[in-house]
């Protein structure tokens, strides 16, 4: 049973409060930054790249800052679509970046516009 100071039980809480988002925001837990995750991120703010004629709402973070809190989920295949709406095995891919490597539309869109810059830059 130790007695804590007014300011050490403040030190306490804040260490404590920094490690969550808080409760208004279902206590995400603060993110470790790895290179594979800081590849989906950056993925997800250059999404409109990716397909032309999506419409997608701008970003809230700059060029390179990422967020203090976040959570990377799973999806999970619903037993009604096994055998019209799933990913196998071999299609699934452990981030988004293998995804969209993997997507013939999304390669073949790319290189399209890579073979237009370049004819546009000789």
């Amino acid at each position: 049973n130790k007695y804590y100071t007014k300011r050490q039980l403040n030190a306490i809480r804040k260490s404590q409060s920094e490690s969550t988002s808080g409760a208004n925001w279902y206590n995400l837990p603060k993110a470790e930054l790895t290179d594979d995750l800081k590849a989906d991120l950056k993925l997800i703010q250059l999404r409109r790249a990716t397909d032309p004629k999506q419409f997608y709402k701008r970003s809230d973070y700059k060029k390179n800052q990422y967020p203090r809190y976040l959570h990377r989920g799973k999806v999970l295949d619903d037993s009604v679509d096994f055998y019209s709406a799933r990913l196998t095995k071999t299609q699934r891919k452990s981030t988004l970046v293998d995804e969209l490597l993997c997507d013939n539309r999304i390669r073949s869109e790319m290189k399209r516009r890579s073979r237009d810059i370049q004819y546009k830059h000789r």
